[in-house]
């Protein structure tokens, strides 16, 4: 079973042990970064929803702008948060370039929202 853990680098070596102690508290493993899946439970991701709990807005931080693994493990949060959550807005950071190209493809490929 793979596990992925997102972790904040702390730059205080000061307080190391605390932010270690505080991490391994409120981190949880992460079976898979599948999103093809078939019929996934999202049972690794439910420490994750309990935290967003009744939020209507969760902001998902660009750490990179071309890591593989990153945007793996986001697009798995992002179909949890519409599955399980029922969040149905999904808006991205992006130049105003690459959102004509986005709307663009979206609509020579005909993708409509489900």
């Amino acid at each position: 079973m793979k596990h992925f853990t997102a972790i904040a680098f702390l730059s205080s070596i000061a307080f190391a042990g605390d932010h270690v102690d505080w991490l391994k508290k409120n981190t949880a493993p992460i079976s898979t970064l599948d999103i093809t899946k078939k019929n996934d439970t999202f049972k690794d991701l439910k420490p994750f929803g309990d935290a967003v709990g009744e939020s209507r807005v969760v902001f998902l931080g660009v750490q990179s702008h071309g890591e593989g693994t990153t945007f793996e493990a986001k697009a798995r949060l992002v179909r949890y948060l519409h599955e399980v959550k029922g969040f149905h807005v999904l808006a991205f950071e992006s130049g105003l370039y690459d959102c004509h190209v986005a709307w663009t493809r979206n609509k020579l490929w005909n993708l409509s929202s489900t």
